[in-house]
């Protein structure tokens, strides 16, 4: 530190009365390496921040995108289980019932991630992706997400994908409410339910 004191006493600051060059003061060198110090630490502070929520947030992707959710009462254990049960010697296998809606936070995430996407067709692949990870999802999360499709027919697409995951199949129907136009809702009813 007596050597940064050192240096810095032999700098010269601009003065603020003629733009005369005069040394720095002891008490301008202690201000500004104050200063500095101030900023490196709320730099470093922020730096922590932000890399703490970036972390959570993967977490929280990863858990989506692994399909690693708790099984219902019929799933459950063996290898190569999912999180619909079933795998070698565990459960009933596949079907719905099995799987439980995923959670609210979990689902806050994937519909910001959906939602962070520009144009339908990424909204899609995200849909797609987390489907086939065997997330499970509620009609009414299905609704949630079918809102942020600008384009019907782009809905009707993740109409399909959802289907095969959703925990609550008797309420299917509400799904109709997220469309503009009937005929799209007639498309996905028809590549789901016949």
């Amino acid at each position: 530190m007596k050597r940064i004191s050192l240096l810095l006493g032999f700098a010269v600051i601009l003065s603020s009365c003629g733009g005369n060059w005069e040394p720095a003061s002891p008490d301008q060198l202690q201000a500004s390496m104050d200063a500095a110090e101030r900023a490196r630490a709320d730099q470093a502070r922020s730096n922590n921040e932000f890399a703490a929520q970036s972390m959570a947030h993967h977490e929280r992707m990863a858990v989506i995108h692994t399909g690693q959710y708790q099984s219902g009462p019929h799933g459950g254990g063996g290898h190569h289980a999912g999180p619909r049960g079933g795998g070698h010697g565990g459960g009933h296998g596949g079907g719905r019932g099995q799987c439980r809606a995923m959670s609210a936070s979990d689902f806050n995430t994937f519909q910001s991630t959906v939602n962070g996407k520009s144009f339908d067709d990424g909204k899609l692949e995200m849909v797609d992706m987390v489907t086939r990870s065997g997330a499970c999802f509620s009609v009414n999360q299905v609704m949630q997400v079918l809102k942020l499709f600008s384009f019907d027919t782009k809905k009707a697409d993740a109409c399909v994908m959802f289907y095969k995951t959703i925990v609550d199949p008797q309420n299917w129907y509400q799904v109709s409410n997220a469309f503009t136009f009937s005929s799209n809702w007639s498309t996905c009813k028809s590549k789901t339910t016949g």
